[in-house]
């Protein structure tokens, strides 16, 4: 703090007190997410080697370095939630100070002070320094590289080289390599806007520093060179969509807690500087370097993710958005008092930390798909009916994402089944379903694909709903039998029809009719080989008191001697002899025995059907032969 007035002294530790106590606050209560569940199911292997091939190369989309340092600090101080996020709310909390001497270095104290009064207390920065994931590491050393970049080749005669800060920018340089693609991505850009400004004999000096930085990727080349093979850059492109054009103003407003006050406030202090600043010429080159460091990474992610492998999430961004705040203050007009800017400094403080508590609510909103109280809430139904009354599923990634907090707690569960996010996986929940006899069914997800199949292949069998709880990207339901003396709400559609074909004679399917096999009544659809469609039921929108929100639940009954075969339930819709909806159920996912055997498919509607469009459903032969009887629809509220 040397240089600094004893008011500025006062602020500036403010600013730290307040930044350190909301990362720190309730950093452990909170669930750990499907990321630091998957780092850690990943250090599961005998050895390092093995958590490096198989736990990094292999199933990781981002370099080895927060990998290796993670098997290091959990063989010492285990997996718990306090001891595995703690360095990593750390290197938040000093990321602070270092973003405040990058600021007044480039500009000055009230700039610096500034910037760190909203840096501190945004929920972007709280948020992810307290995850155990490369984010907060990663800004730490993109921080102290900038930190040393500066006073290696800016502090000083351009041929005289501070030869600690020049190793120091070196050793964090390494460090950015192997945290995050986009650490990479922010050292290289980095070294490029430096080749521009670096002059004299330091030069040399300066690209052996980026030769020396790119050669420490020797030891783990292979790691690198698989993951950068198949296209990632540190994101999850199997699962993000390509960002749409509205990325950038989404992302700003991210960034001020997506909230509109608090982003028009800062927005006016912008504005007040640039006018009381407009007179002011200003020749600072870390303006224009400030302004490159934020929008080039945003740019080539946005780009990257729309030509070649969607990677763009916020949180990558979190290494390049302090730039952005150092830019804005940057304006903070030269003459004007001290006194004012720590007035400013302390009023951004307040109103930033405000919106972060207050308004946003950051310590009881769930920003993640939880594991730690769908754990407890598995627990607590055990507990409550037994566990020989309840059939418990879950729909997660791993098994050790909720058994995670099952063996903290010391109360396992037995799970029939894990995962049902899958098609297959379908036909293996309605087998466990159909074949419970105990009178509660359990069905619990977090951060996976959700199917709308699930909640009704259950209610076949369980057709009360006696809990639900909702979590961001993640909740739990208990089902009852229709017998249950429990309250509880009956899973009622709005619509229901049902085909069974002993009335129903269209000309163009007689042939098909059949009364060897039925599962109701007398008749049957008997698909032969040479029968590709058999019988199509149309339906119009308001016919079936369809709108823009409802969920449409089909199910047939398939009969066939042998397994697996091959046929697909079809819904489609049609519009003026286009197809704009088509989605299809194949048996060999839920048929796993012979008999007869329900076929299931569910489809929300997130759109308006024109007027004139056609709902389709029907049964696909893929040269098979199977009987088919009692197909059914309902519309769902």
């Amino acid at each position: 703090m040397k240089g600094l007035t004893f008011s500025q002294k006062i602020t500036l530790l403010l600013i730290l007190v307040v930044g350190a106590a909301l990362r720190f606050y309730n950093y452990s209560h909170w669930s750990l997410t499907n990321d630091e569940l998957s780092a850690l199911n990943r250090l599961r292997f005998s050895s390092f080697k093995e958590v490096m091939e198989q736990g990094v190369k292999l199933t990781d989309m981002h370099p080895p370095g927060v990998q290796a340092f993670l098997y290091l600090w959990t063989s010492i101080f285990g997996v718990d939630e306090m001891m595995l996020r703690l360095p990593f709310v750390l290197f938040g909390i000093a990321s602070i100070y270092l973003l405040f001497l990058v600021a007044r270095n480039w500009f000055n104290i009230n700039t610096a002070l500034l910037t760190v009064a909203v840096f501190s207390t945004l929920i972007f920065p709280v948020l992810y320094s307290q995850l155990a994931r490369p984010y907060s590491p990663g800004l730490f050393f993109s921080l102290l590289a900038v930190y040393f970049w500066t006073k290696s080749f800016f502090s000083g005669s351009s041929n005289n080289l501070n030869k600690l800060a020049y190793v120091g920018f070196i050793l964090s340089g390494i460090a950015c390599i192997y945290i995050h693609y986009f650490t990479f991505l922010f050292i290289s850009i980095l070294g490029i806007i430096g080749l521009f400004y670096v002059k004299g004999k330091t030069r040399q000096w300066y690209i052996l520093a980026g030769i020396l930085m790119l050669s420490s990727i020797i030891p783990a080349r292979n790691i690198f060179l698989y993951q950068l093979s198949i296209g990632g850059l540190g994101g999850d492109g199997g699962w993000l969509g390509a960002p749409k054009s509205d990325v950038f103003i989404k992302f700003i407003q991210y960034i001020f807690n997506d909230s509109t006050p608090l982003l028009l406030f800062c927005i006016t202090i912008f504005l007040l500087m640039l006018f009381f600043n407009y007179k002011q010429k200003s020749t600072n080159q870390f303006r224009l370097i400030s302004f490159l460091l934020f929008i080039i990474p945003f740019i080539i992610a946005y780009l990257y993710s729309v030509f070649k492998n969607p990677v763009y999430q916020h949180s990558i961004m979190i290494f390049s958005f302090p730039y952005l705040l150092i830019y804005i203050f940057s304006f903070y007009p030269r003459g004007f008092s001290e006194k004012l800017a720590l007035t400013v400094s302390l009023l951004l403080l307040v109103i930033t930390c405000s919106s972060t508590i207050v308004e946003k609510k950051i310590y009881s909103t769930r920003y993640f798909g939880v594991f730690k109280e769908l754990a407890e809430q598995s627990i607590a139904l055990t507990n409550k009916y037994g566990k020989e009354n309840i059939t418990s599923v879950v729909n997660v990634y791993f098994p050790y994402y909720i058994n995670y907090y099952h063996e903290k707690y010391n109360s396992p569960v037995d799970y029939l089944l894990y995962n049902c996010s899958s098609p297959s996986q379908l036909g293996r929940l309605n087998v466990i379903a159909s074949d419970s006899k105990t009178p509660y069914f359990s069905y619990a997800w977090s951060n996976i694909a959700n199917p709308e199949e699930v909640k009704e292949i259950i209610s076949q069998y369980y057709p009360k709903m006696i809990n639900q709880v909702n979590y961001f990207n993640s909740g739990q339901k208990l089902f009852s039998r229709a017998n249950s003396e429990e309250a509880g709400q009956f899973i009622k559609p709005v619509f229901h029809r049902s085909y069974d074909f002993e009335n129903i004679r269209p000309e163009d399917d007689s042939l098909m009719f059949s009364t060897a096999q039925k599962h109701s009544g007398k008749m049957s659809l008997h698909y032969s080989t040479t029968h590709e469609f058999g019988l199509t039921i149309k339906l119009l929108p308001e016919e079936i008191k369809l709108n823009d929100s409802s969920t449409i639940w089909l199910k047939a009954w398939v009969y066939c001697d042998h397994i697996p075969f091959n046929a697909t339930l079809v819904f489609q819709v049609d519009n003026d002899n286009k197809t704009i909806i088509w989605k299809g159920s194949d048996t060999k996912d839920y048929i796993l025995k012979t008999g007869w055997q329900p076929v299931f498919l569910a489809y929300k509607f997130n759109e308006r059907l024109p007027k004139n469009a056609t709902l389709s459903i029907y049964l696909w032969n893929h040269k098979d032969n199977f009987y088919a009887d009692d197909i059914s629809i309902s519309i769902l509220p």
